[in-house]
């Protein structure tokens, strides 16, 4: 939210800035004793304060002008030429008309270099020096402590990622998922038990015909990438166990996939450098990235561009993630090498694979059916406490026979990836 404007229009920059300028106009009491040189210097050095004061209201003033001028323009409003130029503002008016003398003394305010803020003031009251060590990043803005508190306390606070553990929910009959711009997911055993490996197998073993891995990101790790039409393995030929995995997570988020790709890391020494995905189409349709986890347990980690803040989420077997194109703009994400605590240190031996969609969001009806057409093979995943298992949904081998589940197997964790 912006700061209010007072009566009459004026904000509490231009109120600070007439407060300012009749404190100036205050007279200085003659000192007992002090001579007329020492009067003219205290005031001469009062002077040089109050107008360096007078520059960061100033400033102040001009980056709220042209704040409101942009807001204006956005709206489509005819704006007159503004009389202020870029020459008369505080500093640069001193040392057009000042004297050199004075100016050599006068040490000018610089605004802070943070994140491209140009006044020092706190963007709320425009009263107070803004504290510079805890910055709004989206924004760019800088407030004062007091300011800051008002928020902590307030109680109003949006958010800028919305994590949720359960999938998206679909709010009417046969209609779509529902998601916001801030939202990510992390589903923990959606797709079958942490310790059942019959999935992940099955995912690694039974690859589309003629296709198998290859380096990517300059061998870090291997992958298969699918595009267009093969990206959602819709046709009878695609192994049954990757197509119903698609429309599982196809249907969970509303998506219909228009690119996909396995990626397979072969051991602990191979990670995802941070990136972005691809975030629209070659029609510029924004995607919403799904991947899913099988196999040992990697991190994956998300980077705020542009205050370098981390955070990882351990992946396991059978683990999914969605995120935004929105989000997806806001951070970068990667597997990394394993170290600093992390629960791939125990958990993080053997190959992991990564299932990764993009696509845009589409009611989901259709998707449903595809996900029932291969019968429920049993509750594999349910004993251990796991969500029903795609390994059950499309349990099935070529031949129709049911697929064991593997026990004792370790967890894994889905890669934010793509490219």
């Amino acid at each position: 939210e912006e700061p209010g404007l007072g009566e009459g229009g004026h904000s509490a920059s231009t109120e600070a800035a007439t407060a300012l300028v009749s404190d100036h106009r205050a007279e200085l009491p003659a000192a007992a004793g002090e001579e007329p040189e020492g009067r003219s210097a205290k005031r001469l050095r009062e002077l040089g304060a109050q107008l360096g004061a007078a520059d960061a209201v100033n400033e102040a003033l001009r980056a709220e002008l042209q704040e409101l001028r942009e807001r204006l323009a956005g709206c489509g409003a005819e704006l007159p030429q503004s009389r202020f130029t870029q020459s008369s503002s505080g500093p640069a008016m001193r040392l057009e008309t000042g004297e050199p003398a004075v100016q050599a003394k006068r040490p000018l305010q610089v605004p802070p270099a943070v994140l491209g803020i140009r006044s020092p003031l706190c963007r709320w009251c425009h009263r107070v020096e803004a504290q510079t060590d805890r910055v709004f990043a989206e924004s760019g803005e800088i407030y004062c402590k007091d300011c800051w508190t008002k928020w902590d306390r307030s109680g109003w606070w949006r958010p800028s990622v919305r994590v949720s553990s359960i999938p998206p929910p679909v709010r009417s009959p046969g209609g779509a998922p529902q998601f916001g711009p801030e939202d990510a997911f992390f589903l923990s055993g959606f797709l079958c038990a942490h310790d059942d490996l019959a999935l992940f197998h099955a995912l690694k073993d039974e690859l589309p015909e003629g296709r198998d891995f290859s380096d990517w990101h300059g061998g870090r790790h291997l992958g298969i990438q699918f595009q267009g039409e093969g990206a959602r393995h819709t046709s009878d030929a695609a192994p049954p166990m990757l197509r119903a995995t698609v429309a599982k997570l196809e249907a969970a988020f509303g998506i219909e996939a228009s690119a996909s790709r396995l990626n397979l890391y072969r051991s602990t020494e191979d990670y995802k450098p941070l990136h972005f995905d691809r975030g629209r189409d070659e029609n510029g349709v924004p995607q919403v990235t799904v991947g899913a986890s099988f196999g040992a347990t990697r991190e994956l980690l998300l980077c705020h561009v542009k205050s370098g803040v981390t955070a990882t989420f351990p992946q396991r077997n059978g683990d999914v993630f969605a995120f935004t194109p929105e989000l997806n703009t806001v951070f970068t994400h990667g597997v990394p090498k394993i170290g600093f605590g992390s629960p791939s240190l125990e958990e993080g031996s053997g190959p992991r694979l990564s299932l990764i969609l993009w696509g845009a969001k589409v009611g989901h009806r259709a998707n449903e059916r595809r996900a029932e057409v291969l019968p429920n093979a049993g509750a594999l995943g349910a004993a251990a406490g796991g969500a029903p298992c795609v390994a059950g949904e499309a349990g099935l081998a070529a031949d129709g026979t049911a697929v064991k589940g593997a026990s004792g197997g370790e967890p894994s964790r889905p890669e934010g990836a793509a490219d």
